[in-house]
This record gives structure tokens, C-alpha cells and sequence, in this order.
């Protein structure tokens, strides 16, 4: 039995009774919701989003400063996650303005420039030529020197407009180097020696297409080259952009990045004739059987983001982080892989990709395993950002599965 008040219905127990068991169905039925992979997938897509929204962002800038503009990745160690490999947070960079040691460029011939050396053996068809020497050298009267010493450190860039590249410095002066070779070409009529020039170590290590260095013989079969550039620059690393905030991805999900594992590390159990990568990962194009190790064993997972070389964070132990740092022009700068693609997954799942105990890699079942999985897509060349499935492997374990190849298609070009 109801009281009911003048101008106002009652409401009879059966009716709020009805109305709390819908409110417990409806909350059942959302925490159901939330328990699938349907909410997962959300997570996910909306980090992959947020992720190129920023590198978009810093793109944009980029273009409107007119000076490089980027985004810095790093992970979260000892937070919620506690995992080294999950990159979850990011700041806004910009790199501060560069030296230009020789502003009139090729208007002052005996000014600072840049040489690249060469010397290589000619192979016998259909054997390819073999390079025995590759070296860079800053080549510069004494003041010059001086000043470099003083402004150039490793880790910093050389930026050469005539190769539309930047190269990352490993070593700004690096001891010795073929001395010998380098005399007998010059510069042009000068010879290379510690007294004028200080030789300079890029890192990854590559040099420009030798066909563009004048070249002289020394025999039928050992050769020398040079190439000079007076369009050049060097670079400071980049520095978070003072007064911006933090930027943190969906709860629960993160940028997958795999530390580097040296082969030291790895000790006994590596198996020479099993191929690696670079960082100590094993790859998944070419099959690794072997009577010593566990291909699927940590750390012989292949790698997940690709294009991107983390670095140790001075400022927090056992940190590492990695930059993405766009030109005026959209190109990528220090980046000469082609393709960035940054793998963004939910943390508390299983990783992916994963080989088998032949080298394969795994099949559908790992990939559901790791959960609702999305690849943010940088093109180093030109900037265009976009995000991408990750390429559902096959029912069989195999070695020619690409997971990055709706990434490598160019039907979804991005932005």
C-alpha cells in the first residue's frame, strides 16, 4: 500500500523492484560488454588514433614553424605497468636551430665542408664491387676545428639538403682512419691528416650513392673516390617543447617496443646459424632450425615496432625512449629505414608476433592471444601517417608471413 501525496502519483514497491533489476541487468550486461574483446578493440583503436593524432600534430607544426618538429616516445618504467617495453607516454620535441659552419657554401672553396671518402675493389663479373673504405671527414681550417670540437658531440646530426637526408652521428671524432687511402686522393690537392680534419662516424652507417664522387684508379683492380659537399649542417638532439603537458595513451595500452638484445647477452644460447637482427631478436623470413636454443623464447621474439631505435633516458634509470621528428617538409629526419610503424596493443595481453620452436612465425591463435593489435604508420620519406591492420597470419605456421604488409601495400596512403 502507497501514500500519495497531492498532484503526485505513488509508485508501488513492484514497480521499484523492476526498475533495480533492470538497473543490475543493464549493469551486467556493461560489465559484459567490458570483459570482451569489443571494449578491447575500442582501447585500442582509440590509442592507435590518439598516437597518430599527435605525430600528425607534430607534423603540422612542423610546417607552420619551419623548423623540425616531433614527438617523443617513452616508456613507463615502474608505473602501472612496470614493463620496459611499453611505451605509454610522449612529449612534443623541436630541434634547436643548427650550425652552419660555411654559410656561402661553394662561394668559399677553401671554407668548412664535408668529404666522403671511398675506396673499393672491382669485382669479377657477375661478382660485385667490394668497399674496403667509407669514411666521412669535416674538413676545415684550424678555427673551424676549434669550433667543431666545441659544438659538435655524438648523438648529434649532419644535415645534407643535397641528399634531402640527415645522418645521425655515432662518433663526432673518431681516432685513425685510412690515412693512406684518403692522401692519395685529396681534397682536391689536399690531403687529408689529423691537422685538418676530424673524421666523423654516422650512425646507422651509410654513405651516398658512389656514383656521384669523382674517382680515381690506382690498378686494374683497387680504386679511390671522393665526393665534397659545401651544403651541410650539424644538428643538436632534440628537446621537449617547454610548457606542453604530457601525453599519455588509452588506459591499459601502450606502443610495443622490444629492447635490443646484445649477442653477450644472449650467451650460450645463441646458435650462430640462427639469423638475427640487429638488436638480438631472431627474424621470421628465413627458417631457424637448430639443435641449440628455443626459437619462441624471450629474447628470440622477432620484433614488434619497427623503424625506430630506442635510447637510454638519462633521467630515469632503466628508461628508454624514442624520437619521430618531422622537417618543414613532412620528411622524417634521422630516419632512413622507409617506415616506421609503431605497434599499439593492450599491455596486460600476450605479445605479438611469436615463432614457433622451428622459426616460423606463429599462427592465428597467437595473434588472437595478443588481443585487438593496431599499427600506427609513419612513411619516413614523405610524413604520411596512417594507422593499419596488423596482416592476419595464416592457419599454418609460416616464414614469409609479413604481419606489416597492409602497411607496406600503399592502398591506405594516410595523411
Amino acid at each position: 500500500m502507497t501514500r500519495n501525496r497531492p498532484g503526485r502519483p505513488g509508485y508501488t514497491l513492484v514497480e521499484i523492484l523492476v526498475v533495480m533489476t533492470l538497473i543490475i541487468l543493464l549493469a551486467a550486461l556493461a560489465l559484459g560488454i567490458s570483459q570482451t574483446g569489443m571494449f578491447g578493440s575500442q582501447k585500442v583503436i582509440s590509442a592507435g588514433d590518439r598516437a597518430s593524432g599527435w605525430l600528425l600534430n607534430a607534423k603540422q607544426r612542423a610546417l607552420r614553424d619551419g623548423a623540425p618538429r616531433g614527438v617523443r616516445f617513452f616508456n613507463n618504467v615502474g608505473g602501472v605497468t612496470g614493463n620496459p617495453n611499453a611505451f605509454t607516454e610522449a612529449v612534443y620535441i623541436e630541434n634547436p636551430d643548427p650550425w652552419v659552419p660555411n654559410p656561402a657554401q661553394e662561394g668559399n672553396p677553401g671554407g668548412a665542408r664535408i668529404v666522403f671518402v671511398y675506396a673499393w675493389t672491382a669485382g669479377t663479373a657477375p661478382a660485385p664491387n667490394t668497399v674496403t673504405v667509407s669514411e666521412i671527414y669535416f674538413v676545415g681550417a684550424k678555427a673551424d676545428l676549434d669550433e667543431y670540437d666545441q659544438r659538435v658531440s655524438d648523438n648529434d646530426s649532419v644535415i645534407l639538403p643535397e641528399f634531402g637526408k640527415a645522418f645521425k652521428i655515432a662518433a663526432a671524432n673518431v681516432g685513425g682512419g685510412n690515412i693512406t687511402a684518403n692522401t692519395l686522393i685529396g681534397n682536391p690537392g689536399v690531403a687529408l691528416t689529423p691537422t685538418n680534419a676530424r673524421r666523423v662516424q654516422f650512425l646507422p652507417a651509410s654513405m651516398p650513392d658512389l656514383s656521384a664522387a669523382g674517382t680515381k684508379t690506382l690498378s686494374a683492380t683497387d680504386h679511390v673516390a671522393t665526393m665534397v659537399t659545401y651544403k651541410f649542417g650539424f644538428q643538436r638532439p632534440a628537446q621537449p617543447l617547454l610548457g606542453e603537458p604530457v601525453l599519455q595513451l588509452t588506459g591499459g595500452t601502450s606502443i610495443d617496443f622490444r629492447f635490443p638484445v646484445s649477442a653477450a647477452t644472449l650467451g650460450a644460447a645463441v646458435d650462430p646459424a640462427l639469423p638475427l637482427l640487429p638488436g638480438g631478436y631472431r627474424t621470421w623470413n628465413v627458417p631457424a632450425p637448430s639443435p641449440v636454443g628455443t626459437p619462441n623464447a624471450g629474447p628470440f621474439n622477432p620484433p614488434t615496432s619497427i623503424g625506430v631505435t630506442s635510447q637510454a633516458d638519462p633521467a630515469v634509470t632503466g628508461g628508454s625512449f624514442f624520437d619521430i621528428l618531422f622537417s618543414p617538409s613532412g620528411q622524417v629526419l634521422n630516419n632512413n629505414s622507409g617506415l616506421v610503424c609503431l605497434w599499439v596493443r593492450e599491455t596486460s595481453k600476450v605479445a605479438h608476433p611469436r615463432l614457433d620452436g622451428s622459426g616460423n612465425l606463429d599462427t592465428v591463435l597467437g595473434l588472437d592471444a595478443g588481443g585487438a593489435q593496431v599499427l600506427v604508420v609513419v612513411n619516413t620519406r614523405n610524413g604520411l601517417l596512417s594507422t593499419q591492420p596488423i596482416a592476419p597470419p595464416p592457419a599454418a605456421p609460416s616464414v614469409s608471413y609479413d604481419p606489416y604488409a597492409f602497411a607496406k601495400d600503399g592502398i591506405n596512403s594516410g595523411l
